[in-house]
């Protein structure tokens, strides 16, 4: 009987030991201000809150027993995403890999940084909705003509009919005619991209838009499997 409560004891005290090796180590990474237990989100809005730089996305380790969960590189990825995504930061997109997930990135980042454009066009049908600064009602313009923009009497329906020309129509720039800021940066955007020249993105006056600008055309110039992705849409045909 005393060799047999001998033997569980040792049995106990290795099997204490090997849980010990496995669940230390990762505490005491948490511990010294690494990320072991927490999802890549999660990380990105501690950093957000915390003010801290995208670069502690770096800190997120692996966890020693992870079975089919991801991997520390993929929450990295997602952290650096979500930071980007969370600080409406476009340049922090081009911290992640020339891939779908740059491009991803940044459409993410597009809606939001050009949003509350006044008039937009709706996909699959001719018609424009202008929303009503104070109503929040919406005006829709049924088959809007796009030969002579000073038909329109509204300043918002002229910004629209001049920023969809610019990019619809070949050897057309008419951004410099567009009253609403946000509409001539969409514009200049649009039109950088049309001609594929990241040098015009400097007529982009938002320093978040103007990197918008820059890192989308340099993606597709610098990495040409990517340009049939379907974030950048059907390309516009150049001179």
């Amino acid at each position: 009987m005393k060799y047999i409560a001998l033997i569980i004891k040792w049995g106990a005290g290795i099997l204490a030991t090997l849980v010990a090796l496995i669940v230390l180590p990762p505490v005491i990474l948490e511990l010294c201000g690494f990320y072991v237990f927490h999802p890549g989100w999660e990380v990105a809005e501690i950093l957000v809150k915390e003010h801290k730089d995208v670069n502690e996305c770096k800190k997120i380790k692996e966890v020693p027993w992870n079975f089919g969960g991801p991997s520390a590189g993929l929450r990295r990825l997602d952290c650096i995403h979500d930071f980007a995504s969370l600080t409406k930061d476009p340049a922090i997109c081009g911290k992640l890999p020339p891939s779908e997930l740059v491009l991803a990135c940044l459409s993410d980042i597009g809606g939001k940084i050009f949003a509350g454009q006044p008039c937009s066009g709706t996909l699959g049908s001719n018609e424009v909705l202008c929303i009503e600064n104070e109503s929040g009602k919406f005006t829709k313009i049924d088959e809007p003509q796009l030969q002579n923009c000073m038909r329109y009497k509204r300043t918002d329906l002229q910004d629209w009919c001049f920023q969809t020309r610019t990019y619809q129509y070949e050897n057309v720039y008419e951004c410099s005619l567009i009253k609403n800021l946000a509409v001539r940066d969409q514009c200049e955007n649009g039109y950088a991209f049309k001609q594929k020249d990241p040098t015009l993105c400097s007529a982009v006056k938002d320093l978040k838009r103007r990197d918008y600008c820059n890192i989308r055309i340099n993606t597709w110039l610098k990495y040409p499997e990517l340009r049939s992705s379907f974030y950048f849409g059907i390309s516009v045909p150049i001179d």
